[in-house]
């Protein structure tokens, strides 16, 4: 199994996909919409990409650069204590090539799972941002309690109040007016 990131070269662009070389004579597929926004690639590029399947023959993979495991890889790559095992990625969620947030926890109380992911003066986490195009980051402490949580992923904006409705699984959070926009996030 192992990781299902992997850097390969450009063969050919074309107009609904980039083909990518493997050994072996298998081709790799990137859809255009599985792009980030404004990517280019040329032939000979080395590129990293996520592998979401096989054909039925194995010589042809499909591959995504916008896929959210993308992402979880790239920070169990990038982060030790990840593929350690020691931290744990909860979930994720991209508007690829935009903005994406990432939660995670530990059950080792020594280690902050923020600080670990974000690396000495954001190294970690700028070297993911970079590789997606100067996506946003942001690394949230993942909690049991829902009310928690969600004030942890919409921090730094202050919550004035959260309603929890177990029977539709939403919550209602309140938010002063001067914070609506740093809460909600673009569109």
């Amino acid at each position: 199994e192992g990781s299902r990131v992997v850097t390969v070269p450009v063969k050919q662009p074309t107009k609904e996909y980039i083909i990518f070389e493997f050994h072996n004579n298998v081709e790799g597929l990137l859809p255009r919409d599985e792009m980030l926004p404004k990517e280019i690639f040329r032939p000979g590029d080395r590129v990293k990409v996520f592998v979401t399947g096989t054909a039925k023959n194995g010589k042809k993979l499909s591959l995504s650069r916008t896929h959210n495991d993308f992402l979880k890889e790239l920070f169990a790559l990038n982060v030790p204590e990840i593929d350690e095992g020691i931290i744990e990625v909860m979930a994720t969620s991209r508007d690829p090539g935009f903005r994406a947030k990432v939660s995670v926890k530990t059950n080792d109380g020594r280690i902050d799972p923020q600080g670990a992911c974000i690396g000495v003066r954001g190294s970690r986490v700028q070297a993911i941002s970079n590789e997606l195009k100067g996506e946003r980051i942001d690394i949230v402490l993942w909690d049991e309690d829902p009310v928690t949580y969600v004030m942890n992923a919409l921090s730094p904006a202050e919550i004035v109040a959260v309603e929890l409705d177990e029977d539709t699984k939403s919550m209602y959070v309140t938010v002063s007016d001067e914070k609506l926009s740093q809460a909600i996030g673009r569109n």
